[in-house]
């Protein structure tokens, strides 16, 4: 069993605090806070890394389908949106997130990408995750 790690570091309030993201490889670290989430502020948002992560995972999910059927993939470039709304409770909610992928690939139909982009989905271990995790263990520690 693996585990990769993701941390943030908030710091103050929710309206006018500032938290910094950082994954475990120390490759990102970045800035987050309230206005970066919803005034288009620098810095980067949960929204942004979850699609980025999505985008990430799908691609290479896509690809390995596509190598396992025997066509050779040039070039997959995805992007992904993630709608973030408030609900009538005040409460933010992801209601809905849309893949879409340009793909470069040597000798495959148009019915047969299909269905394999399909199948890449429903398999990406991140899109799979958002659909029902068995288990979500949460660890607190308080005034360390």
């Amino acid at each position: 069993m693996t585990f990769k790690i993701g941390n943030t570091t908030w710091e103050g309030k929710l309206s006018n605090g500032i938290g910094m993201v950082e994954t475990e490889s120390g490759l990102i670290r970045e800035k987050i806070s309230h206005h970066s989430r919803f005034n288009e502020e620098d810095g980067t948002n949960p929204e942004e890394l979850l699609g980025t992560a999505i985008s990430a995972s799908y691609s290479m999910a896509l690809a390995q389908l596509l190598e396992q059927k025997g066509y050779r993939p040039l070039k997959l470039d995805t992007q992904v949106a993630v709608e973030l709304e408030e609900t009538d409770e005040n409460q933010l909610e992801i209601p809905q997130i849309v893949i879409t992928t340009y793909a470069k690939i040597i000798d495959i139909d148009h019915e047969s990408f299909l269905q394999l982009a399909d199948e890449a989905q429903k398999n990406c271990p991140i899109t799979k995750a958002l659909t029902g995790i068995h288990e979500i263990v949460l660890k607190t520690i308080l005034n360390e």
